[in-house]
């Protein structure tokens, strides 16, 4: 086929190929951006789910332990209540008898409490060394006013596996008067005023529970006397005016401020009878240094 000479020849059609380049190029664009988006999100997305996992790693614990140290807390509660109640069962048991018996046994009070609070619970408690934890040996009577003090001392021990805490030392204490009537000067009406002197004193007292007038008297076991102290620090010895204590002696007497033990509440050392007279008439006593100012 032939065409004519002057028939005019036809330019190349760039303006598709141009276009199509653009579209491939903007296309690219495109893709590209979509890719970036993507990459972000994820990256944002991973950097959420570990501050998110970081916080709870830090959180969760705290959060453990205060839980934790509330649950000890109110179980510290729990023993000072039950071990108060039970000083309250054990004290009007005792005051019911003391005019009969005056006399408190410190290990007699111990096994009371270790029934009335019940031993099983004792022994799962925070008391260290559970019902063996329970010391009562600091409870005493008085054996002229018939006032009753009851003391139990404990150690709370808090279990933490990875750190030990050391133990928290806990004492309560429950004063009761004893059933036994009437106390001369409790109505407080005394038109004369009247001091209180002993059998071989050298002093009168104004104040009946003066602590040099008041023996405090308390009943321990033999095999507990050796490791006791009385309130000055010191030890007991045997008193030379008592027998000695044989295989069948079940119980000692000692004084909270005296440095012997008695076999016997009928030695003269620890017996004292005392007696309320008017001022006039403790003729060559002095006061005593204590209650008299």
């Amino acid at each position: 086929m032939s065409f004519p000479k002057n028939f005019p020849k036809q330019k190349p059609n760039n303006t598709i190929k141009n276009y199509t380049r653009k579209e491939n190029d903007s296309s690219l664009t495109n893709h590209f951006i979509k890719n970036l988006l993507i990459k972000k999100e994820r990256t944002s997305t991973f950097a959420s789910k570990g501050s998110l996992t970081l916080e709870a790693a830090v959180v969760l614990p705290v959060f453990l332990f205060a839980g934790l140290c509330l649950a000890y807390l109110l179980e510290m509660m729990t023993i000072q209540t039950t071990i108060h109640h039970a000083m309250h069962s054990v004290g009007k048991e005792i005051a019911q008898v003391a005019y009969s018996s005056p006399m408190i046994s410190t290990y007699g009070i111990q096994q009371h409490m270790i029934k009335n609070i019940g031993e099983e619970r004792l022994e799962k408690s925070m008391i260290a060394g559970g019902a063996k934890g329970l010391d009562c040996s600091k409870s005493k009577s008085d054996w002229n006013t018939a006032e009753i003090e009851l003391s139990a001392c404990y150690d709370l021990e808090i279990p933490v596996l990875f750190f030990r805490i050391p133990l928290i030392s806990k004492e309560e204490t429950l004063r009761v008067k004893g059933w036994t009537g009437y106390v001369p000067g409790a109505d407080g009406v005394q038109k004369n005023e009247v001091v209180y002197v002993t059998d071989y004193g050298l002093v009168y007292h104004k104040d009946m529970h003066c602590t040099y007038l008041e023996l405090s008297i308390r009943a321990v076991r033999p095999e507990d006397v050796e490791t006791l102290k009385n309130q000055s620090g010191g030890k007991y010895r045997a008193c030379q005016f008592c027998e000695k204590p044989t295989e069948n002696t079940k119980r000692l007497y000692v004084t909270g401020y005296g440095d012997r033990y008695h076999t016997s509440l009928d030695c003269n050392r620890i017996k004292r009878n005392i007696y309320a007279v008017p001022l006039d008439e403790a003729y060559g006593l002095g006061g005593c240094s204590k209650c008299v100012k």
